[in-house]
């Protein structure tokens, strides 16, 4: 995720940059064709930033071009503006009773809020992205341990302990805790995570012993593990995953 962060700014960048373009084809709209069909080709790549980054405010998004029959018309959208230009004028006046062209400029600037306000915190949005998707890996490696289980303790009392370390790794770059060793043990990790004040003793306690069970299950050397202690060992980490971040 961190590797497309340059390609993601530049996209969100490339996007504010075209308003000028949509901007004047509404300042000196002739052709609502032309108008719509950039408009369009705009809408459709914004779409898949707002719907990656900010899912949030998709549907608020499409909201503000999306046809609605309930809506009132001051609050219309930009497809229902363009498709009013030349009708519903007063029978006397022969005027419109809004703008169409302003109402729709309005429209547009809450597009490019949305836009403006991602190119500024885009370095949270897609920090927060990638931990889900980490987390997301990161469970599904522990139900693949429950799996192989049955098949081979060892296997799966292994896997679940490099799942925890690669997690340790990350909670310790999280909070600028310095590790002195690269080729890390469980026990390299969790002694400067607790000196670093990242979780308390109890929490040092309770790795410090998932850390045995996986020494048990990653040597071939040592004892062969219990079904309840690889069990023990899946279901702690589980738990630090969802304590310790």
């Amino acid at each position: 995720m961190t590797e497309a962060k340059p390609q993601i700014v530049e996209e969100i960048a490339r996007l504010l940059d075209q308003q000028r373009h949509i901007h004047k084809l509404l300042d000196e709209i002739v052709d609502i064709i032309e108008f719509r069909t950039a408009y369009l080709r705009w809408d459709t790549q914004s779409l898949k930033i707002v719907q990656t980054l900010a899912p949030e405010k998709y549907d608020r998004f499409v909201d503000f071009f999306e046809s609605n029959s309930n809506r009132k018309l001051l609050d219309a959208s930009i497809e229902e503006y363009v498709r009013t230009m030349g009708t519903g004028k007063n029978g006397f006046t022969e005027e419109l009773p809004f703008d169409p062209e302003e109402q729709s400029r309005l429209r547009f600037l809450e597009h490019l809020k949305v836009l403006d306000e991602l190119s500024f915190r885009i370095e949270s949005v897609l920090a927060d992205i990638e931990g889900h998707l980490f987390a997301d890996l990161m469970e599904k490696e522990l139900e693949a341990a429950k799996v192989l289980k049955p098949i081979s303790l060892r296997a799966a009392g292994t896997l679940a302990g490099v799942v925890l370390e690669r997690h340790l790794r990350k909670v310790a770059l999280k909070h600028n805790v310095t590790i002195p060793k690269p080729e890390t043990t469980l026990r390299d990790l969790n002694d400067p995570l607790k000196l670093g004040k990242v979780y308390d003793f109890d929490t040092w306690r309770k790795i410090q012993q998932l850390g045995d069970l996986y020494h048990i299950c990653s040597h071939q050397r040592s004892r062969d593990p219990k079904s309840d202690e690889v069990e023990d060992l899946i279901e702690g980490v589980y738990s630090v995953l969802k304590s310790v971040a």
